[in-house]
């Protein structure tokens, strides 16, 4: 009897692939913003060292205009600041077009994962269809035969349990009553189980030693079996060596 519960088939197999295939991919692009986000980031500092040298330029002003001192006190400061500011402002360009060219890039990797989340989310509904194939396939060709199986098993062991206790109360009867009075029968030969929605009439079509008993119903007939077992236990009871 087959007792794995691990399914498993061409579809969900195909499924999990490609789901993970799809999350693989969209890590890879995560990872591949951050690269970008870390390489850009200088760029955005030299843009914004401009702004903060020009407004240290201001504050010169600002405190010249506020102390009353001449423009001549802070030419030497202010040649030095303004040769900073030139430098800068040409780092700042060619960050400019670094930042540029970094946001272009996000863009299209967002894209990506956009179309990513997509395939993905038909990638979830297409595993959930493959499980439950595949559930139902395992149900077909595992769970109902294993039923089949234990339920042939019990109807096997029903005809030794009765066969066993026939015999033992046609010897007691004999004991008593001789032999050539009636007899007892085995008081069950047949036991019926009702399996709601199994279909098991369509199921056991054609089954040896199974029959149903109605659309949901099985009856396990061991009557064969009480009376071999019976017949056989008698016998070995009563063989002279």
């Amino acid at each position: 009897m087959n007792t794995t519960n691990t399914l498993s088939t061409d579809r969900l197999k195909a499924a999990r692939a490609g789901l993970q295939a799809l999350k693989a991919q969209d890590q890879k692009l995560i990872t591949e913003l951050g690269r970008i986000g870390r390489q850009a980031a200088p760029a955005g500092a030299d843009v914004g060292a401009v702004a903060e040298l020009s407004a240290k330029r201001q504050g010169i002003f600002d405190r010249l205009l506020r102390e009353g001192l001449p423009t001549s006190t802070v030419e030497k400061e202010l040649a030095a600041l303004d040769a900073q500011i030139q430098t800068a402002a040409a780092k700042a360009e060619t960050a400019r077009g670094m930042l540029a060219a970094a946001a272009q890039l996000e863009a299209e990797i967002n894209a990506k994962r956009a179309q990513n989340h997509e395939a993905a989310r038909a990638a979830e509904a297409e595993l959930r269809a493959a499980v439950a194939e595949a559930v139902a396939a395992q149900f077909e060709d595992e769970a109902i035969p294993d039923l089949i199986d234990a339920l042939e098993a019990l109807r096997q062991a029903v005809g030794r349990v009765y066969g066993t206790k026939l015999a033992m109360d046609r010897m007691r009867f004999l004991q008593s009553h001789g032999p050539y009075e009636f007899e007892p029968n085995a008081a069950t030969r047949t036991v019926y189980f009702d399996l709601c929605a199994l279909g098991m009439e369509e199921r056991l079509r054609g089954h040896a030693t199974l029959r149903a008993g109605n659309y949901n119903g099985v009856i396990l007939d061991a009557g064969s079996i009480i009376d071999q077992v019976a017949r056989d236990t008698l016998a070995a009871c009563t063989t002279t060596a």
